[in-house]
């Protein structure tokens, strides 16, 4: 098992049931991507220079979860970078299961405010932002995520910080 590999198109080849549906959710997000972004913009002609565009990280391959952030690129019309989307599965008896950072923690165990307040603290070290310019993070702010074996990244789209600038964050 391997941890942190990058690819435009990312399949897995072992064909265990667990990676072939991780691999069958990838291809339906990589075929949305390229039939929107390749029709939608210039006279409905096919752009495929822009396929390249689509990235594909994956974070964490073990046994029982693989996470996976699909960055689909940019697109002249649509102007900048677009958000990624976040694909955490696990292995339930055998099969991929997406699931929440909600089913990371205990319910009603405050751990939206802990996973918010970790999050304003180390902003400022990933975006320079300067403290307290963000007081807290609401729990669907903290809803695009991904796993690694050693920790839990949260993806904080920089749309919701002010003057942040585009992208996101990650901490």
């Amino acid at each position: 098992f391997t941890n942190h590999v990058e690819s435009d198109y990312l399949v897995f080849d072992d064909h265990s049931t667990l990676h072939d549906e991780v691999s069958r959710c990838l291809e339906k997000e990589a075929r949305a991507y390229f039939i929107d972004w390749t029709y939608a913009g210039w006279d409905n002609k096919p752009d495929h220079e822009h396929w390249a565009g689509c990235d594909t990280d994956l974070l964490c391959c073990t046994p029982d979860v693989v996470s996976v952030e699909f960055l689909s690129g940019t697109f002249p019309t649509r102007g900048g970078a677009e958000p990624g989307t976040f694909l955490n599965f696990v292995n339930v008896n055998g099969h991929a299961r997406e699931f929440t950072e909600a089913e990371l923690f205990a319910p009603q165990s405050g751990w939206e405010k802990k996973v918010s307040d970790m999050v304003v603290s180390k902003l400022p070290k990933v975006q320079n932002i300067p403290a307290g310019t963000v007081a807290n993070f609401e729990s669907e702010q903290l809803s695009r995520f991904t796993v690694t074996p050693k920790t839990l990244q949260i993806h904080i789209d920089n749309a919701q910080i002010p003057d942040a600038g585009g992208g996101e964050s990650v901490v």
